[in-house]
């Protein structure tokens, strides 16, 4: 592992990422206190991972030198994929949280070719689960189709707004069925609508909303 990485290794789902904040937290991981110079922004690598706290490092924005598609959202990550003429172009995940009140984030480096065929875990490693003890809040946006509720929002967790907890929807009531506000409140589920204006997809000619949920370490 390079000096200024704070892990080497690939992070696929909602534990390593808890486990990697975690350990951040605990100071058992370095973190980034301030920006990466050009130095160390030419070696970065598949597997390169940083994390940092905004208040900590004072970065409020990544930057690498290096070029990327506009960023797709899926479930807690943010996906970027580089723009460049070699034959093995880069994947970057982006996980943001609040832990104690502070905006962390975790960025991670892998090749298209490895996330495609599932690879990279034999090539580094993967996060091994930790005990969470702190608070940790990852949130996300689901993109969900007014007329049919996507299985991206029925597998996910969303916040129960009455008794403050974290629940699973249930994809055999919810998956099928028109999105109306009011079952959803019925279920006691809490949806955020973020916007009012409306896109047509390319396959689809639906209109969309985009809600906001949160997921947190005691799911």
């Amino acid at each position: 592992m390079i000096n200024h990485e704070s892990y080497f290794g690939c992070m696929h789902k909602l534990s390593h990422y808890l486990s990697l904040f975690q350990l951040a937290v605990n100071r058992e991981v370095p973190t980034l206190k301030k920006r990466l110079n050009d130095t160390e922004k030419d070696m970065i690598r598949a597997g390169s991972t940083y994390i940092y706290s905004e208040s900590e490092s004072g970065i409020r924005r990544w930057t690498d030198n290096l070029s990327w598609t506009p960023s797709r959202a899926s479930n807690e990550c943010v996906f970027y994929q580089e723009i460049a003429s070699h034959t093995q172009p880069m994947l970057k995940k982006v996980v943001t949280a609040t832990i104690d009140k502070n905006k962390w984030h975790i960025v991670n480096y892998s090749t298209v070719n490895d996330e495609i065929t599932g690879t990279c875990c034999a090539k580094y490693q993967a996060v091994h689960d930790v005990p969470v003890t702190h608070n940790i809040v990852i949130k996300a946006k689901v993109r969900c189709s007014r007329n049919t509720l996507r299985r991206s929002l029925s597998r996910n967790y969303v916040r129960n707004r009455t008794e403050k907890i974290y629940s699973f929807v249930d994809e055999s009531e919810l998956f099928g069925r028109r999105l109306n506000m009011k079952v959803l409140a019925n279920k006691n589920y809490l949806y955020r609508r973020k916007s009012e204006e409306t896109e047509t997809d390319e396959n689809e000619n639906n209109e969309y909303d985009t809600f906001d949920y949160e997921r947190s370490c005691y799911d």
